[in-house]
Parts: structure tokens; C-alpha cells; sequence
């Protein structure tokens, strides 16, 4: 096994990818564009930026495509573009706050649905620190209904774009154990695209005339929190044990708080700070306790990805 490299230059990339995350949600509160559009130009960026790379120096992967590689890109696409619908469509209705947190729950959501499909057991601590964060979105949830309804359904929003990003990890387990990272994003964003697409002209949702200030966030979200974001995570399996990068992934509900805090002046209540700290406690415990069985589980699908 290849020794993972655990010099400070890799710590600090890694902290650099968890700022680029950190503005996911801030820009897209900028953007003045309805939800399927943000994520349709959100997504065809990335898959144009990841294009160029895959195709030069590793066309050989395109060529050698088969039916199967192609189904579960478009699967993997469709649930990345549930995803983004449902997170940014509850970054609308509740705070930055309570919506990256419960996000974040995603990692959850892989391990119980690898268990029904792939038989993948837990370790006790784990459990422990899955109940720990269950219980902490219920009092989040509890804490937000007394603000009004609409936040509870923000938060119902925020918990199923963690569940779609969880589906899009497993199927993605399947494309990646033949197909490399480059070639991976630019065949998942496109086919995520393509399905935005197809939502908005189904839903007769113009995708034209948005503005060059909108463009310019749009392009932000893709390079920035995209790929100086996620793709800094994946590089850094290379070098760190993935339940390290995983774990650093919490540092985007806190970041994405704190940016909320002094950009937008959002200040979260006492209670969902409380609930939101519960939830990042527990899902430290479930992360840490995948290192008490490392054979239960693939360990690289536990990243955190999609905000």
C-alpha cells in the first residue's frame, strides 16, 4: 500500500479545498437565478474545465467506454442533479447553517444504503455517532419548525440532497474502480448537465439571458468550490487516510456559518447552534469508527461531496 504523505503542504491544500467548499452556499445565495438554473450552469462548467484534461491525457479511457460504464454515468448524474435541486432549493428556505449541516449527513446515508446493497457492517462507534447526529437533526428540526414551516422544509430539502448525494456515491463506487478521477467528473457533470437540461425545458424554465454577473458566480461556484473544492478532496486520498479528508469535509458547515456570519450577516439561533454542533459531533464519531474495521468499508466513498 502506497505510504500516505503527511506533510504540512498537503494539510494545507486540504484546508484550502475546505474554504473553496466553504462558499458553495454564500454564492449561491448571490446568484439571482431560479435553482435548476444555478445548478445546470453550476455543473456544465465543470464538466467543460474537467473536459479538456480527460480528453487530452486520458481519451484512451473515452475510447474504451463500455455500455455499462456509460448507464452508470448517467445514473450517477441524474441522482448529482437531485442533489443540487433539493440543497440549493433549501438554501432559500432555511439558514446556511442548518442546510450545510444537515447536508453533511450524506456520509449516513452511504453507510446504511452500503449496507442494504452492499452488506457493508458497522462498527459500534459509528452507530453511536449515527444515532448522536440523528438526534441532533431532530432537535435542528425541532428548533427550526419554531420559526415557521418553511424552514422545516428547508431542512427536509438540506436531508434529501444528503440522501440523492449518498446514492450518487455508490453508483459512482462502480464507475471509479475502473474509470479514472478526471475522466469520472467529465462523464458525471456532463450527464448531471444534460439532466438539468432536460428539467428545465420540460419545465419551460429559461436557461438564457442570466446575466454576465450571474455567469461570473456560476463560473465561481464551478472552479472555486467545484473543483478547487471536491477535486482538491479526491487528490488529497493520494496523500492522506480518507477518514481524514472525510472528516476535514466538516469544516464546510462551520466555514459556510462563519461566512454567513460576517458576509450576510445570517446569525444562526443559540438552539441551532447547539443541534448543528451535536450533528458535526456525531458525524466525527461515525467517520472515526470506520477505522475500527477498515475491512467493512470502502473508505474512499465516505468524502463528502456534492455542496
Amino acid at each position: 500500500m502506497e505510504a500516505k504523505d503527511k506533510s504540512p503542504y498537503v494539510y494545507f491544500i486540504l484546508f484550502l479545498g475546505v474554504v473553496g467548499v466553504s462558499f458553495s452556499a454564500i454564492l449561491t445565495r448571490f446568484a439571482e437565478a431560479p435553482t435548476s438554473v444555478i445548478a445546470f450552469y453550476r455543473l456544465l462548467f465543470a464538466c467543460l474545465l474537467t473536459m479538456p484534461y480527460s480528453l487530452y491525457y486520458q481519451r484512451s479511457y473515452f475510447k474504451n467506454l463500455t455500455t455499462q460504464e456509460l448507464f452508470y454515468s448517467m445514473a450517477s448524474g441524474i441522482f448529482l442533479a437531485a442533489h443540487f435541486l433539493t440543497w440549493i432549493q433549501s438554501l432559500s428556505m432555511t439558514t446556511i447553517a442548518s442546510s450545510t449541516v444537515l447536508v453533511s449527513l450524506q456520509p449516513v446515508f452511504t453507510m446504511i444504503l452500503g449496507y442494504f446493497f452492499y452488506r457493508e457492517k458497522l462498527p459500534w462507534m459509528s452507530a453511536f455517532g449515527m444515532l448522536v447526529a440523528i438526534g441532533g437533526s431532530v432537535v435542528m428540526g425541532i428548533s427550526d419548525l419554531q420559526v415557521d414551516r418553511a424552514h422545516l422544509l428547508g431542512d427536509v430539502l438540506a436531508l434529501s440532497g444528503g440522501l440523492f448525494a449518498s446514492f450518487y456515491m455508490l453508483i459512482g463506487r462502480k464507475l471509479r474502480a475502473n474509470v479514472p478521477a478526471a475522466t469520472y467528473c467529465t462523464l458525471v457533470y456532463g450527464a448531471c448537465a444534460a439532466t438539468l437540461f432536460v428539467f428545465n425545458m420540460v419545465f419551460s424554465i429559461p436557461i438564457t439571458g442570466v446575466g454576465s454577473q450571474n455567469l461570473v458566480i456560476f463560473m465561481a461556484l464551478a472552479l472555486v468550490c467545484t473543483l478547487g473544492g471536491h477535486s482538491i478532496f479526491n487528490w488529497s486520498l493520494k496523500h492522506l487516510e480518507a477518514v481524514k479528508v472525510s472528516t476535514a469535509c466538516l469544516g464546510e458547515p462551520l466555514g459556510a456559518t462563519i461566512l454567513a456570519y460576517f458576509i450576510l450577516r445570517e446569525v444562526p439561533g443559540s438552539l441551532q447552534l447547539i443541534s448543528g454542533a451535536i450533528i458535526i459531533f456525531g458525524l466525527y464519531l461515525f467517520l472515526r469508527g470506520t477505522t475500527i474495521k477498515p475491512g467493512n468499508l470502502k473508505n474512499t466513498n465516505l468524502v463528502v461531496k456534492g455542496s
